[in-house]
């Protein structure tokens, strides 16, 4: 079965404490990467919330 096309529109969250401390997600896929909260909707008519 092949894998479904992404649908191109994402968010980006940026979480953060009062001192402007931000929470970045340490990549899965080895090294030193990190990056920001993203997301993604599977299904065109999903709400974002």
């Amino acid at each position: 079965m092949p894998h479904p096309f992404k649908i191109p529109e994402s968010v980006l969250v940026v979480v953060h404490t009062p001192a402007l401390d931000v929470l970045l997600i340490r990549r899965a896929d080895g090294g030193e990467h990190w990056q920001s909260v993203t997301g993604s909707r599977d299904m065109p008519d999903e709400p974002l919330s």
